[in-house]
């Protein structure tokens, strides 16, 4: 009687089943899908955003002497975010490999 008490047991608050071994990753799954979707989403937005701010730099830099200084103080952020992303995306890809994942995000 008490071992059927025990194969029948809950762990609860994980909803892990006595033996189902399965059941354990499930929870870990759902986090390395969810990273490797919002890393997709972002590095496919990245390279417009990039071009948007590359345009704006271009025009601003050809204004004049003051929104000459600024564009080029913005390039350096610019250049700084772009490589921000590109080392995200790349970490993101060490982390899951990390825990047992195969990841593909790429720029």
């Amino acid at each position: 009687m008490l071992n059927n008490f025990i194969q029948s047991a809950t762990v609860k608050g994980l909803g892990i089943v006595a033996g189902a071994d399965a059941n354990i990753a499930a929870p870990f799954e759902k986090v390395q899908s969810a990273i490797k979707s919002l890393a997709t989403q972002i590095t496919n937005l990245t390279p417009w955003i990039a071009l948007l701010c590359a345009v704006v730099i271009g025009v601003m830099w050809m204004s004049g002497q003051r929104g000459s200084q600024l564009a080029k103080s913005w390039a350096g952020k610019v250049i700084t975010g772009i490589a921000i992303v590109v080392l995200a995306a790349l970490i993101i890809n060490w982390v899951v490999s990390v825990f047992g994942g195969s990841s593909n995000v790429s720029i």
